[in-house]
């Protein structure tokens, strides 16, 4: 007797075994053996390849699938990243676990993390940790692919492999060999195994897709071996990925080929397109509803990278979101490389360009937001921008003006931003004034502050603390009795923070007297 993985789950919750018991100890009647799910790999045997414009026309991919969704986030993380990033924005959700992610110190950590099954929306954050340690875990999580069978751990698996130097096609194959007593595992790795040149991949493909096809119908196991195919198959064809093939190629070859899937194109009607738009996919999204334009698969991801190349050639004064994202990227590597000073000056770029298009309905970050189309957060970018200009102008205090201007400029353009990010903006600004010098006109602002936002502690507190020993600049003499002055305008209302509040008073106190 055995149990398949849709079946109704052994312990009677009514549930699939798949989505409750699977992975845990089976009852002795229900426990399977190798070849009760595949034969040995030496068994299957489909003849030889034909991958022919008839077998593919034959074999369409399922409009969605596990083995899609794998390869899709293999092909595009920063689409994962976006939507990951707005989710957080709009629920709060998945930061406990940034914050594990963040504590992880080593590969049998990044192991033991995996097996717990992160959520996928994740991805990028641990991706990176991955690739911290990549060449010590990547044995690890090969021994662990040996015998895994849970869907989570193998999916981050096969993703964090495509990632890796580390990883050879002999070890994907190998594992393929390993893998006769889980469908769905071997599926996932085929997927993989598309992304290799190796004698022996099309053939194992080949089998292990006309073998899903024949005996897994209730499944979408087939996808893998056949997305991989695809992808074989069509970078073949092409001599090398997209994007490489493109910047290689003149404008003539790009424009034929756009031809040669119903988009009418040349600079005029490309300049004309463009218009209004911001970002490569939207102009792909545009094409779409006005040409009789049908993309699909690598046709679809051409025209993305072909819009990008014309754009650069064809109107390289105009930035679009995908090159913006870029450069704002290149700032956050900057800053980890603690070349702070570079980083804001290529930040402050990409708001310059911002800035330019930032007229008529776009007026809050909420609205900013919807209007970039880039793989970044522009919500937690323009604040990350706030924070290390703020850094940037306590240890140059000669960064002061261009450091104000972003205050002020943001402030004007996006009025309508939340309370809480136009409070922290205006305090900023006030730093910056008193960083420059003008400590009349920081306090002014902070004036400003107290009055619009009388509830808040913390303008308060930033105000309190240009004169406590918590200011960082030397530019202004410590005065203990005005710092506690402004602090106490905060007391005995109820206000949110209080304690901090008191804190800041109590520890003042003893720094005075330690000085006595």
């Amino acid at each position: 007797m055995k149990i398949g993985r849709n079946d109704l789950c052994f312990c009677g919750s009514g549930k699939k075994y798949k989505k409750c018991c699977l992975g845990r100890e089976l009852p002795e009647e229900f426990k399977r053996r190798d070849h009760d799910i595949l034969p040995d790999r030496w068994k299957i045997d489909y003849g030889e390849p034909r991958l022919d414009k008839d077998f593919f026309d034959r074999n369409e991919l399922a409009e969605f699938s596990a083995a899609r969704m794998i390869q899709t986030a293999m092909l595009f993380p920063e689409a994962i990243e976006k939507v990951a990033s707005q989710v957080r924005l709009e629920t709060g959700r998945y930061l406990a676990e940034l914050q594990e992610i963040k504590g992880l110190a080593g590969p049998q950590d990044i192991v033991r993390f995996l097996k717990k099954g992160p959520d996928r929306l994740n991805y990028p954050q641990v991706r990176d940790k991955f690739l911290e340690y990549d060449k010590e875990t990547v044995p690890l999580l090969l021994e662990e692919m040996r015998t895994a069978n849970d869907e989570k751990f193998v999916e981050w698996s096969v993703k964090l492999f495509y990632e890796s130097d580390h990883v050879f096609v002999e070890d994907i194959l190998e594992l393929v060999e390993l893998h006769q007593y889980d469908a769905y595992a071997l599926s996932m790795l085929c997927v993989l195994l598309g992304f290799y040149e190796h004698p022996a991949v099309l053939k194992v493909l080949w089998d292990y897709f006309h073998y899903f096809k024949d005996h897994s119908r209730g499944e979408l196991y087939h996808e893998g071996p056949l997305l991989a195919l695809r992808e074989i198959v069509d970078y073949r064809q092409e001599g090398s990925g997209d994007e490489d093939m493109l910047t290689a190629r003149d404008e003539q070859e790009i424009v034929a080929r756009m031809k040669v899937v119903g988009l009418p194109m040349d600079k005029e009607t490309f300049l004309r397109d463009i218009q209004g738009v911001h970002s490569a996919q939207k102009l792909v999204d545009r094409w779409v509803e006005k040409y009789p334009v049908l993309p699909e698969g690598r046709d679809e991801d051409f025209l993305w990278f072909g819009a990008m190349e014309l754009w650069k050639r064809w109107a390289p004064e105009v930035m679009f979101d995908e090159q913006l994202s870029d450069m704002i990227q290149r700032g956050y590597d900057l800053f980890k490389e603690k070349k702070d000073r570079e980083g804001c000056d290529l930040w402050l770029e990409v708001w310059g360009h911002f800035k330019a298009r930032y007229t008529g309905n776009v007026r809050s970050v909420e609205d900013a937001d919807k209007d970039y189309h880039g793989s970044q957060s522009w919500h937690n970018w323009c604040q990350d921008l706030e924070m290390e200009l703020g850094n940037l102008v306590r240890h140059c205090p000669d960064q002061a003006p261009r450091v104000i201007a972003y205050f002020r400029e943001f402030q004007s353009l996006l009025p309508d931003s939340s309370s809480l990010i136009i409070q922290n903006m205006m305090m900023a600004e006030a730093d910056a004034l008193i960083c420059g010098g003008d400590l009349a006109a920081g306090e002014d602002v902070f004036r400003k502050v107290v009055a619009l936002f009388p509830d808040d502690v913390w303008g308060y507190i930033r105000w309190g603390d240009v004169f406590a020993s918590y200011w960082p600049s030397s530019s202004v003499p410590q005065d203990p009795v005005k710092a506690e002055q402004f602090y106490r305008m905060a007391l005995g209302r109820g206000l949110e923070d209080e304690s901090e509040v008191k804190r800041r008073i109590r520890d003042m106190g003893k720094t005075v007297k330690s000085r006595q």
